[in-house]
């Protein structure tokens, strides 16, 4: 999906990689077809694919992207994503003689029998593979003994960081992202259940959109949750405008690669309270910037968001690691470092 006008990591990822790498150098973006062209200093190429879900769909659009690569005949490739772009990306290799720089996603961690024998052969094929964190360094480790480096995604600090402050609303806790059963939505509709008999005022927004929406709406009527917010979908201004609204920023997932919205928080001073899963530790230090639980604990992760609600010292000194932690993932400085890896690979 590009240009990344809602929610979505790797499309924001891709953006903003596209548009710090184009100061002086030729970018293409090419991706599936849109509805929407986005050319800001690069230039983006749509191509066609099969609308049908799973490998069809992947196939179809390795095809095409490798197809377009071949006419645009760049002298290094950088593919987001282990499956389509990947695919495209060591093909690209073999049979143009392109180098390719490979980005797993949170993709390494849920992959199928199936999926996994795609993920050895992009892997092994790639000429260098960029993982999030050391836990996914060493997940990329398993397929082999291969190029690979550790490069995390990054934040448009000054964004987040400068976004004029809100009137916060108190014991409000915002969740941002997909809404799906990965990331956890109904252990956090538990946990504010939860949360609410220790904590009534505390107040729960959730920003984002999935297919699990229906169920949570549901079990929220279901179960009488209160002070239950639905915002739908929510575009970077919306995002930062809630982060610098709220108390807390909750993230119960069970699975991740690098969620660029705890970079985002970070940037915004939201302390944050997320699960030890993949490499979210090394993002969030339990007791330093946030507070960490374990997934599908929704018990744990209440006492969690209370313990961080009902102390403001402890909440302001969060508040304030994170937005110097934050600097580490500035999209100009992890641009300049991934042009760097590009051009000692061309």
């Amino acid at each position: 999906m590009f240009p990344p006008k809602f929610i979505g990591g790797t499309e924001i990822a891709a953006y903003n990689i596209a548009k710090g790498l184009s100061e002086g150098n030729d970018v293409h973006v090419v991706t599936r077809s849109q509805p929407q062209r986005l050319d800001e200093g690069f230039r983006t190429h749509f191509v066609r694919y099969v609308e049908r879900p799973g490998l069809l769909k992947t196939l179809s659009t390795s095809l095409g992207l490798f197809l377009k690569v071949r006419k645009i005949k760049p002298d290094v490739i950088y593919a987001e994503t282990l499956f389509s772009g990947g695919i495209a990306g060591v093909l690209s290799k073999i049979f143009l003689g392109i180098p390719v720089v490979t980005r797993p996603v949170g993709e390494i961690y849920v992959a199928s029998r199936i999926e996994k024998l795609i993920i050895k052969f992009v892997i092994r094929n790639s000429s260098l593979v960029l993982a999030m964190t050391k836990h996914m360094e060493r997940e990329v480790l398993k397929y082999g003994n291969v190029n690979v480096s550790v490069l995390p995604d990054g934040v448009d600090y000054e964004y987040f960081r400068n976004y004029p402050e809100q009137k916060k609303i108190k014991d409000s806790v915002l969740f941002v992202g997909r809404l799906i059963n990965l990331k956890g939505v109904y252990d956090l509709l538990e946990s504010f259940r939860l949360l609410k008999e220790s904590v009534p005022s505390a107040k729960l927004f959730i920003a984002g959109y999935g297919e699990e929406e229906q169920g949570m709406r549901k079990m929220v009527e279901r179960q009488g949750i209160r002070d239950v917010t639905f915002l739908g979908k929510a575009e970077k201004e919306e995002v930062a405008r809630y982060m610098k609204m709220c108390e807390l920023l909750v993230l119960p997932s069970y699975s991740e690669g690098f969620p660029l919205v705890l970079a985002e928080a970070m940037a915004c001073g939201l302390p944050i309270v997320t699960t030890s899963v993949r490499g979210l530790p090394e993002i969030v230090k339990d007791g330093i910037n946030g507070l960490i639980a374990e997934a599908g604990d929704p018990e744990g992760l209440a006492e969690r968001l209370e313990r961080l609600l009902k102390d403001s010292s402890f909440r302001a000194r969060v508040s304030e690691d994170n937005k110097k932690g934050a600097k580490k993932y500035r999209w100009d400085s992890l641009t300049g470092i991934l042009e760097e890896h590009l051009k000692r690979i061309k």
